[in-house]
């Protein structure tokens, strides 16, 4: 029988700093957004450029809002936020 082993990644291991590490993944994510918005496009025969900043500013606008519903919800429990 095959054995399954689990793999934990801790932040506080990663080798990257927080500090550097978010302006990366932001950009890791808009590159991913344009690549799917763009595959998008393709598939239904539209603008591929039109489509693929279609999807990242529709991401951009999702991320925004959670990111302020957050900030709301911290403020109105008391919650500390890292910043």
């Amino acid at each position: 029988m095959m054995k399954i082993r689990r793999i934990t990644l801790y932040l506080w291991e990663f080798p990257i700093p927080i500090k550097l590490a978010m302006p990366i993944s932001f950009a890791i994510t808009a590159l991913a957004m344009l690549g799917l918005g763009a595959a998008k496009g393709a598939a239904v025969k539209t603008s591929k450029l039109a489509s693929g900043f279609e999807v990242l500013g529709l991401g951009a606008a999702a991320a925004a809002l959670g990111y302020m519903i957050g900030q709301a919800g911290a403020a109105i429990f008391g919650v500390p936020v890292l910043r």
